[in-house]
C-alpha cells in the first residue's frame, strides 16, 4: 500500500546530480480516508530524494532523511502529500517498482490497485476535461478578444478610411483650387502677353505710321501730267504754266482742278437749282445784323471783316485790306440793283464803306480776278482818292487793274508764289519803301534779306492757293490767283483769299512750315453746294477746319459767306458746320469761329464775349435799310 508521506518543500535547489530543475506532479494521499488530491510541486525535488523519501519507513528513518536535507543548503516544509513523477519514464519505473514481485515491501492489495488505477483514470479524464474546458475557454476568450479586436479594428479602420477619404477630398479639392489658380494665373499671364505684345505692336504700329507720315510729307504721288520743273528742290511747287501758257495748279493739272469744269455739270447743277427759293437770310429786307461801332485795338493782330473776302487788318500801325469789293453785284454791270438780271446780288451791304475806313491804307492784297475778290469799281474809287501806298497782286493782274482801274503802276507790285517782298515806312511821312525782293524757292535776292529788325518794317510773302481764274470766258487762267502772308515784328497773319483743298497734296501744310506758325488766319468756309461742282474751287467747313490745322494758325476767323448768294447752301449753314466740325476736330473753344459783318476779331482773344460769335443768326435778324452803290 502506498503510505502517507509529508510532503517537502524545497525552497532552495539541490546540488544533487539527479536534481530536476522542473516543477513535478504530486498526488495527495490521506492513509485514513484514501482520497487523493493532486498538487503541484516545485521542480527541484530530485528523483533520488525521492525514492529515498518513499522507501523510509519509520519514522527515524524519516527523521535521520529530515535532519540530512537540512545540512543541504534548503528549506523543507512537512505536508500531507506524496509526491509523484511528471514524466511518462518516472511513471514507468515507479509503477514497476511498485508492483515488482521481488520488492520487499508488501504488495498492494488488488482492490488497492484497482482504486489505483481508477482514480488515475478519474483523474485523467478529469484533468482532460478541465483541460477541454479551460482550452474552449480558453478558445472563446480568444475569439472574444478576436472579435473584439476585430470590431475595433473594424471601426479603426473605417475611422482611417473616412479620414483617409476626406483627407483624399480635401487633397484633391486642393489640387483642383491649385489647378484653376494655376490655370488662372496662365491665362491672366497669357492675357498679359497677349496685351504686352498687343501693345508693342500697336507701338510698332505708330512709329510705322509716323514713318508713313514723315515719308508722306516728304514723298506725293501727284498726276501723271506733273512736270519736275513745277516743284523746287524741297519739293514746293513754283508758279507753272502749260503748253499754252495759262497758269495752273502743278499738283493737280487736270482741267478740273483748273477751273475748266465740263458743261454737262454746269447744266446739272442749274437743272437741280430749279424750284430751289432764292437763296436769303430769313426772307426780303431780313439781314444780319451789321455793327459800325469802333472798336479798341489791341497790340496783336486786329481784323474786322466788312464782307465776304473783304477785310481791314491792322498790325503794329500797318493798316492792310483785303480783296475789296463793295459794289452791289459781284458781276461785270451794276445795274437793275433789285432784281436778279445784272447777276450775283449782294443781299448782305457791307459793314464800312470808303468813307468809314476813313485814314490812308499802306497795303491793298488783291487774291485773284474773279469779280467777288476784284471790282473794278472799289478798285478804281480807292485809286482816284489816293488812298493807298501799295497793291500787292500776282501775275498778270497789275496789267489788268493799271488799264482798266486807273492804279499807278509804280504803286503796284506784282508777285508770283513763293516772292517774298519787305517795306519799310518812313516816320516823317509814313510813307512805304520797298526795301528787300527775293523768291523763297529759287533764292533771287534784290536788296537785303535780313530779317524784320524794328516795327516800321512789313513783309508781303505771295504763296500758293487751289484755285483759278477767269474774267470772260477768253482769259482763263491768264492771270495768277494766290494768298498771303504778312509779317510785321513779331505777328504773323494769313490771308487765303479763295481755296480749295488739293487732294492728295500737303499745299496748306507746306505753307505753314515755310511762312507758319500764324497768329491769325481769314479762311473761306462759304460757296461749297453742290460739292460736285464747288470742290475743285471752294471749300467746305469741315475742309477749312483741316486747312487751320495744317497751317498751324493760333486762331482763325471765317470769311468768304453770308455775302453773295454764289451756292446753294442756306445762308446760316457754314457757320454751324463749321462749329461742328471744329467741335470734332478737337479745337479749343474761339479757336475758329465765324464773326457778324462788321465785328472785330483779334488774335490775342481771351475770352468769346469780346466779340458777337454766330452760332444762331435767325434769332437775332433785324431789318437794314437798302444802299446805294459806290
Amino acid at each position: 500500500m502506498i503510505h502517507a508521506l509529508s510532503t517537502i518543500s524545497i525552497r532552495k535547489p539541490l546540488t544533487g546530480a539527479n536534481d530536476l530543475t522542473r516543477p513535478l506532479n504530486a498526488t495527495l494521499c490521506n492513509a485514513n480516508s484514501q482520497r487523493i488530491i493532486w498538487a503541484s510541486a516545485p521542480r527541484f525535488l530530485s528523483i533520488g530524494a525521492l525514492d529515498h523519501l518513499r522507501n523510509a519507513s519509520t519514522n527515524n528513518q524519516q527523521s535521520q532523511f529530515k535532519n540530512n536535507l537540512h545540512q543541504q543548503p534548503m528549506t523543507l516544509t512537512k505536508r500531507n502529500y506524496i509526491f509523484l513523477p511528471s514524466s511518462i519514464s518516472d511513471i514507468s519505473r515507479i509503477f514497476t517498482s511498485f508492483f515488482n514481485p521481488e520488492n520487499n515491501n508488501k504488495p498492494p492489495s488488488s482492490k488497492c490497485r484497482t482504486r489505483l488505477v481508477l482514480k488515475l483514470r478519474t483523474d485523467l479524464a478529469t484533468s482532460l476535461r478541465a483541460r477541454r474546458d479551460t482550452f474552449r475557454h480558453n478558445r472563446d476568450l480568444k475569439m472574444q478578444r478576436f472579435r473584439d479586436m476585430h470590431s475595433r479594428n473594424v471601426l479603426k479602420f473605417n475611422a482611417l478610411k473616412s479620414q483617409n477619404m476626406q483627407n483624399f477630398h480635401d487633397i484633391k479639392s486642393q489640387n483642383v483650387q491649385r489647378l484653376r489658380d494655376m490655370k488662372s494665373q496662365h491665362v491672366q499671364r497669357f492675357r498679359d502677353v497677349t496685351k504686352s505684345l498687343g501693345d508693342s505692336l500697336s507701338r510698332r504700329q505708330d512709329r510705322f505710321h509716323r514713318k508713313v507720315r514723315r515719308w508722306q510729307k516728304l514723298v506725293v504721288y501727284l498726276d501723271p501730267a506733273a512736270d519736275r520743273d513745277w516743284f523746287d528742290g524741297e519739293g514746293y511747287p513754283l508758279t507753272s504754266r502749260d503748253d499754252r501758257g495759262r497758269f495752273i495748279n502743278p499738283w493737280s493739272a487736270e482741267g478740273k482742278n483748273n477751273g475748266l469744269v465740263p458743261f454737262r455739270d454746269f447744266l446739272k447743277w442749274k437743272w437741280g437749282r430749279l424750284g430751289l427759293p432764292f437763296l436769303e437770310p430769313c426772307g426780303e429786307g431780313r439781314l444780319p445784323l451789321v455793327t459800325k461801332e469802333k472798336r479798341e485795338l489791341s497790340d496783336g493782330v486786329n481784323l474786322q471783316w466788312i464782307g465776304h473776302s473783304t477785310c481791314l487788318v491792322t498790325m503794329k500801325g500797318f493798316r492792310i485790306l483785303t480783296d475789296p469789293v463793295f459794289s452791289v453785284r459781284a458781276t461785270p454791270v451794276q445795274w437793275d440793283r433789285d432784281g436778279e438780271l445784272g447777276g450775283i446780288a449782294r443781299y448782305t451791304p457791307p459793314a464800312l464803306s470808303l468813307d468809314d475806313i476813313g485814314e490812308d491804307l499802306d497795303v491793298v492784297l488783291i487774291s485773284h480776278d474773279h469779280y467777288d475778290h476784284l471790282d473794278r469799281n472799289s478798285v478804281a474809287e480807292m485809286a482816284s482818292r489816293g488812298k493807298v501806298k501799295v497793291w500787292c497782286v500776282p501775275l498778270g493782274i497789275k496789267e489788268w487793274i493799271v488799264d482798266y482801274c486807273g492804279v499807278k503802276e509804280d504803286d503796284v507790285v506784282e508777285m508770283e508764289w513763293w516772292d517774298r517782298v519787305t517795306f519799310e515806312r518812313n516816320e516823317s511821312d509814313s510813307s512805304l519803301k520797298q526795301i528787300s525782293r527775293r523768291s523763297l524757292s529759287r533764292s533771287v535776292e534784290n536788296g537785303d534779306d535780313d530779317p524784320l529788325s524794328n516795327e516800321n518794317q512789313v513783309t508781303i510773302t505771295c504763296a500758293p492757293a487751289h484755285h483759278w481764274c477767269c474774267r470772260s470766258p477768253f482769259d482763263r487762267n491768264l492771270r495768277l490767283w494766290c494768298s498771303f502772308a504778312v509779317e510785321t515784328a513779331p505777328l504773323k497773319f494769313y490771308f487765303a483769299g479763295d481755296t480749295a483743298l488739293p487732294k492728295g497734296f500737303p499745299l496748306h501744310r507746306q505753307i505753314g512750315d515755310r511762312l507758319g506758325p500764324f497768329d491769325l488766319a481769314a479762311l473761306p468756309i462759304g460757296a461749297y453746294s453742290p460739292s460736285f461742282f464747288m470742290k475743285y474751287s471752294h471749300c467746305d467747313p469741315t475742309e477749312s477746319v483741316l486747312i487751320h490745322k495744317e497751317l498751324r494758325s493760333r486762331k482763325s476767323v471765317a470769311i468768304h459767306w453770308g455775302t453773295f448768294a454764289m451756292a446753294d447752301e442756306p445762308f446760316f449753314e457754314p457757320p454751324k458746320l463749321l462749329e461742328n466740325a471744329g467741335r470734332e476736330a478737337g479745337l479749343e473753344p474761339g479757336e475758329f469761329i465765324a464773326i457778324r459783318h462788321g465785328d472785330l476779331m483779334t488774335s490775342d482773344m481771351k475770352e468769346l464775349n469780346e466779340i458777337d460769335v454766330i452760332y444762331d443768326l435767325e434769332e437775332d435778324l433785324k431789318s437794314t435799310v437798302k444802299y446805294e452803290s459806290i
